[in-house]
């Protein structure tokens, strides 16, 4: 009777102990699993958001923006910022866009202006201050809001030429 119950608690504790390596595992499982749909919720969410491709294509006497809708998502309020940066200046170009634009999946725009005649006809000839040598600078970026969240994104900056007479990634 003693051996039966030394075996009885022997195996009891045996499988206890099997019992708490087993729920181990079991969560570690769980754990990866977690890990797992955490990283595919990201990438899903990821593959919902909206991406721009926003570019300066001429100089004088049209300055042409393009922008395009490179994915398959809307963007629901999307704002182009647009500055003109010289000698300590900015100047806010910004009213060119429409604020907080719909833009279609794959759309595709483009923004044709008179920058450098609108520039010099408010007493500012950038032609003349690239000439001597200062930079004068064409600054783009966008912003919108995504899950909630407003995200902004600076696009490269353009450099006036005075050689080629066009705006040149800086």
């Amino acid at each position: 009777m003693v051996i039966a119950v030394v075996i009885t608690a022997a195996a009891t504790a045996l499988l206890a102990l099997f019992n708490r390596m087993y729920i181990q595992k079991i969560d570690i499982q769980n754990a990866i699993t977690k890990e797992q749909l955490e990283i595919s919720r990201k990438s899903f969410s990821k593959s919902l958001e909206p991406s721009l491709l926003l570019m300066v294509v001429q100089g004088d006497p049209i300055t042409q923006i393009q922008y395009v809708n490179t994915s398959s998502n809307t963007f629901y309020d999307l704002n182009i910022i647009c500055k003109i940066k010289f000698l300590n200046q900015e100047l806010d170009y910004s009213w060119l866009f429409d604020r907080n634009m719909y833009m279609a999946p794959q759309d595709r725009r483009v923004r044709n202006f008179k920058l450098i005649e609108d520039l010099i006809n408010k007493g500012y000839d950038i032609k003349d201050f690239a000439s001597k040598g200062n930079e004068v600078l064409l600054l783009l970026s966008f912003s919108y809001t995504f899950e909630g969240e407003r995200k902004e994104y600076k696009v490269q900056n353009y450099r006036w030429e005075v050689e080629s007479n066009s705006w040149t990634i800086k």
